[in-house]
């Protein structure tokens, strides 16, 4: 059985564990603040969080949300994600951004990743553009 996430402090520590920064003090400041004195609590706090300083391709637990944004813009957003569709989020915002482009513009959802990474594998031959090469690289290297 899949196992499945949710907004946790678990899955927070996915994305602090695979080089995600939180950046809830300065999007979300009060929030910030109640997480700091009481714990995490999804029902009554957001989170928000980038990889390197892409101000644009955050993801935000919005409550108990979890919504991928790339270039500003709201993705497909979830109450829960199962491994695949975690690692693929999680690859996904780690990818350089040429790769993140190519991939949006051939399929457009991010929790999918997975399904392009097991094509890859499937018949890497038929598959050999960069960008491709790093979806490989980079799912691989996803830790949950």
């Amino acid at each position: 059985m899949t196992k499945t996430y949710r907004a946790s402090e678990q899955l927070v520590e996915v994305f602090i564990r695979n080089g995600f920064n939180e950046i809830t003090a300065s999007r979300y400041p009060e929030h910030a603040r109640q997480i700091q004195q009481n714990g995490y609590n999804p029902h009554a706090q957001k989170r928000a969080f980038i990889v390197g300083n892409r101000k644009q391709n955050v993801l935000t637990l919005d409550y108990i949300n979890i919504i991928p944004y790339h270039h500003g813009a709201s993705s497909e957003g979830t109450l829960s994600l199962t491994e695949e569709e975690l690692k693929s989020i999680v690859a996904f915002y780690k990818l350089p951004a040429a790769a993140q482009l190519a991939f949006k513009r051939s399929n457009g959802k991010i929790t999918e990743l997975y399904a392009r990474y097991k094509r890859i594998c499937e018949n890497p031959s038929s598959y050999y553009r960069r960008s491709d090469r790093q979806i490989k690289v980079v799912y691989e290297s996803v830790a949950l």
